[in-house]
């Protein structure tokens, strides 16, 4: 009887943390030495993470599997649903943090729904604004603020870098024409990630182009080959006055704002680099989604690997505690029904 009580008592705790949109986190592996993981795991409903940045002393996260939901987290693993499109087939697919903690969100709408991305504005009391990207169908991706403040994002479906001041005012930069017969196949250079350079101009990646580009204030662009099916993934301004990025070829490169390159290979091989950020330890810490690892890279190039509790490490980022955070998309407790997401503070270690 006992244990039929705890068994009922255990699925309820469990839905609700589900139903109130994980005001009941679940907490586990709960750790408190450096190098040690704790994973706060997810309700289904908010299962995974795409995209996770500090704003002030909280984290926020994007979900990339259902509709796009914005959550906030609290270092302590404590979450709430923030904001979600109505729309179906939309999705969250960058988030910035400007002045004042307000949040810019870059918001994907699928070809079937046939209305425009947006770009959407969250005020610190909750009001929200919506901005229609002018070009269609944009694939909007990646979003930062730049030197001159205002929001510079990534259109991968238009082969061009937008520019949003925070009034509303849009300018679109084009990187290549599209072949509109064959545009998948022909035109497409794959503009992802974007970030503020420490030059004052933003940084992008080029991942089928194999390319990183550069884009002024005024819209000049200057692009940097790469090696053969490199594939840069995600792009970040470094400690040490330059760029890292990650490569689909198991490198981490770095480059200067005059264009010198150099490379740095992972030690797993097919270990699926992914997103990248800077420590407050001022090192580079990175994912690895397909082996299952974040892993920390020195500005000398020496690369640490730490196995996740999880599966799927995606999202990374320096949390407001001083500690690396990042997403994954199976915790390696899942709930009783599904498979749950999570997000993991990693406690970092001395170099």
């Amino acid at each position: 009887m006992a244990r039929t009580s705890l068994v009922f008592l255990t699925c309820i705790v469990a839905l609700l943390s589900s139903v109130l949109g994980g005001c009941i986190p679940a907490r586990k592996n709960e750790a408190s030495s450096p190098g040690s993981f704790t994973e706060y795991t997810l309700g289904n409903s908010i299962y995974g993470g795409a995209e996770i940045v500090r704003g002030g002393a909280q984290l926020w996260v994007n979900n990339a599997v259902s509709s796009g939901d914005l959550v906030r987290l609290d270092t302590n693993g404590n979450y709430a649903l923030t904001w979600a499109p109505k729309e179906a087939l939309t999705f969250i697919r960058g988030i910035a943090v400007a002045s004042g903690n307000k949040i810019w969100l870059t918001v994907a709408s699928g070809y079937l729904s046939g209305t425009h991305d947006r770009i959407v504005g969250i005020a610190q009391n909750g009001f929200v604004k919506e901005y229609r990207v002018p070009t269609y169908p944009a694939g909007v991706g990646g979003i930062t603020i730049g030197s001159d403040k205002a929001l510079w994002f990534t259109e991968h479906d238009a082969n061009k870098i937008g520019r949003m001041t925070q009034q509303g005012k849009f300018s679109e930069f084009q990187i290549r024409p599209i072949n509109k017969k064959r545009p998948i196949l022909d035109s497409l250079v794959g503009l992802d990630a974007v970030t503020l350079g420490p030059d004052g101009a933003v940084w992008f990646t080029e991942n089928r182009a194999n390319k990183i580009g550069r884009i002024s204030r005024t819209g000049m662009v200057r692009e940097f080959p790469l090696g053969p099916a490199s594939g840069p993934e995600y792009i970040v301004a470094g400690p040490d006055h330059a760029l890292w990025f990650t490569e689909q070829a198991d490198y981490i490169g770095r480059i200067t704002p005059s264009g010198s390159i150099r490379e740095f290979e992972v030690p797993t091989r097919g270990a699926g680099t992914w997103k990248i950020t800077v420590g407050q330890d001022r090192n580079l810490w990175f994912t690895e989604v397909s082996a299952n690892k974040i892993a920390r890279i020195t500005p000398s190039g020496r690369v640490t690997e730490f196995s996740t509790p999880g599966r799927g490490p995606a999202a990374i980022t320096a949390g407001p505690d001083g500690n690396i955070w990042f997403t994954e998309s199976k915790a390696e407790h899942t709930g009783l029904v599904g498979e749950w997401g999570a997000v993991c503070r990693f406690l970092t270690p001395r170099t």
